[in-house]
Order: C-alpha cells, then structure tokens, then sequence
C-alpha cells in the first residue's frame, strides 16, 4: 500500500529540494527551513535552539510537544486552527492515550515515530477530526534533541483544507 507518509532524508543537505518539492503549502517549507537553519551543521537541532520568536507567526497552526521518558508524547501548546479543526484544545493530552482510547492510527504513530527515530516526518493526507467531516491535513513533524541525541520536543506544523480529493487510496491508507 502507498501511504501518503514520508521521511524526509537528514543526512547531507536538508535545505535541498528531497521531500521538499511534495510540500504544497509554503507555510511547511518555510518552517521547514528555519528548522534547518536551527542545525548549527548537526543533523538535528538541539532543543535549546528552539526559540518561540523563530516561529511566532505560525502559532495558529503550531503544536509544540515534549516527548516524555517512557517514549510518549504529550502535546504542550495548539494553535488556534489545531484546536477549531479537533473540536476541543490538545494541551496535555497524550498520544498514547489517545491510541488506547481511539486505536492506533497513521497520526498517532507519526508522532511517536518523530519521537523515537528524531526524524523529520511530513504528511499530506485525511484527517478525521473526532466526528467531523474529512479534512485535508499537511503536517510537518520536526525534531528537536537534547545533547545525546534523544528527541525531546516536535514541533509540528499543521494546515487543514477542504474535504481531500475522491482518492480511494487515501481512505485506504488510513484504516
């Protein structure tokens, strides 16, 4: 099955055009690049470097997370269009608990695999808010380590669009 889900390369240059060039919403590759300019020639940045002010005018699309001792994660700020599209703020929820609750699903995971594997993690897709209708969701995951190189915050970056286009493989990928 071809998932809408893609790891973007981190060795060598992020700044080129590999996983960008799938990023439709310039809001992304933006981010994506001040993340970049974050690296201080690392592979990925370090969690000192991540300054509110760098991303300020983002907010209403931002999720800040801490990713916690035990592998989960647990979001800490939601813009105000990440709380509209889920219906209800995120702050402090995790996203373990939310897999108990819901099952597991290809959000859910992309979180805890941002976490765990400290890799950019990009998505173009549905997103099922709780009960609304689909939504189109790109999402940018982006990493921040402490010194031994354990993730310790994403920042996440989300936009929410129409209904995704008539695409049976995107239902497909989601179940």
């Amino acid at each position: 099955m071809n998932l809408p889900l893609r790891l973007c390369e981190v060795m060598g240059d992020l700044r080129s055009d590999y996983g960008l060039s799938d990023m439709e919403q310039p809001l992304l590759r933006e981010v994506f690049e001040i993340w970049c300019g974050l690296r201080s020639g690392r592979r990925i940045p370090r969690v000192q470097a991540l300054d509110p002010v760098h991303f300020l005018r983002f907010s209403a699309n931002l999720v800040v997370c801490d990713v916690l001792d035990d592998g989960d994660v647990e979001f800490r700020i939601a813009g105000e269009s990440v709380t509209s599209a889920r219906g209800a703020s995120l702050r402090g929820v995790r996203v373990l608990t939310v897999q108990q609750e819901r099952g597991r699903n290809l959000s859910t995971q992309q979180y805890l695999d941002a976490a765990q594997l400290a890799v950019p993690t990009y998505y173009d897709g549905p997103s099922h808010m709780f009960g609304k209708a689909y939504l189109r969701c790109q999402r940018i995951l982006l990493p921040f380590v402490d010194e031994s190189g354990a993730c310790r915050k994403i920042l996440g970056v989300l936009v929410f669009g129409a209904h995704p286009p008539r695409d049976t493989g995107w239902v497909a990928s989601i179940l």
